[in-house]
């Protein structure tokens, strides 16, 4: 018999529903491409990416305390930084028009009732997008997938201070302009 145990990718002890600011990655089973193409350094999202845009919107409504920006929706994958239990302290433009982005906010918020978590968050959305995306399949015809539409864990990281934010803000920013440097860019595409 195999050892089936799961390694864990989070930290251990750590509060995951503690203020603050999370990096988070979320790939698509198999790296398979589903959500548009990158043209001209740009995402154009297919009907299943701009889903995937609307539940995050969705999301940033009816989870309370949770911010999703900046972030961005990549042909096999999805980035984000996730600000969790905070007051909205302002936001500061970014190099990229019509986008915004905040500085890293230091305020929290007293009132812990409607305080959530952020695999909370992270499994609202794996559930919403892959619920609306079979339902795509039904009804649009969109490609089917096999198994799950995400994999199985995501990665995240604890964003520390102000620079880290700043640094990590501009990666996902600059995603689709490096997606030819992606070694996972010639997935099969559905």
């Amino acid at each position: 018999m195999t050892n089936s145990r799961r390694i864990s990718l989070r930290l251990p002890n750590y509060d995951y529903s503690q203020t603050g600011a999370y990096f988070i990655t979320i790939v698509t089973n198999k790296r398979r491409c589903m959500f548009g193409s990158i043209i001209d350094d740009k995402m154009k999202l297919s009907d299943a990416g701009k889903m995937i845009d609307r539940v995050c919107q969705e999301l940033m409504q009816f989870i309370p305390n949770v911010i999703m920006e900046p972030y961005v929706i990549m042909p096999n994958h999805f980035h984000a930084i996730i600000l969790l239990n905070m007051a909205n302290v302002g936001a500061t433009l970014c190099g990229c028009p019509g986008q915004t982005r905040r500085s890293a906010p230091t305020v929290s918020i007293n009132n812990r009732t409607n305080w959530t978590s952020l695999p909370d968050v992270v499994a609202r959305f794996k559930s919403l997008t892959t619920r609306r995306f079979i339902d795509g399949v039904k009804k649009n015809n969109w490609p089917r997938f096999d198994e799950h539409l995400w994999q199985r864990n995501y990665y995240e990281h604890v964003i520390r201070d102000e620079i880290d934010y700043e640094l990590i803000s501009d990666y996902i920013l600059s995603n689709p302009q490096n997606w030819d440097k992606d070694p996972e860019k010639n997935q099969k595409s559905s």
